[in-house]
């Protein structure tokens, strides 16, 4: 992502286990959407890509496109519960 001065702001996903993956529809557009919630709440481009790096990343752990979406507070407390991944291609 590109912050408004052009700094690039890279942000790893969060490291899951398979058994935690159930399915994969709707992950791609809870992450639009965490930016676009970030965005919204004023929020830095930084905290929007974390937000919605979560948020992408918990709707994983349901099988509807909507089925792994928690609360703001839930979505965030993922990054708790797993580590982002150390290294990553750019």
């Amino acid at each position: 992502m590109l912050g408004s001065d052009g700094t690039e702001i890279i942000q790893p996903s969060l490291e899951l286990p398979e058994s935690y993956i159930v399915g994969s529809t709707g992950a791609g557009d809870s992450f639009c959407a965490g930016i676009l919630y970030g965005l919204h709440n004023h929020w830095s481009p930084a905290e929007s890509l974390r937000f919605a790096t979560c948020a992408g990343a918990m709707n994983l752990s349901g099988l509807t496109t909507v089925g792994g979406i928690r609360t703001c507070p839930e979505i965030l407390g993922i990054q708790k519960r797993f580590p982002y991944w150390k290294t990553f291609a750019v």
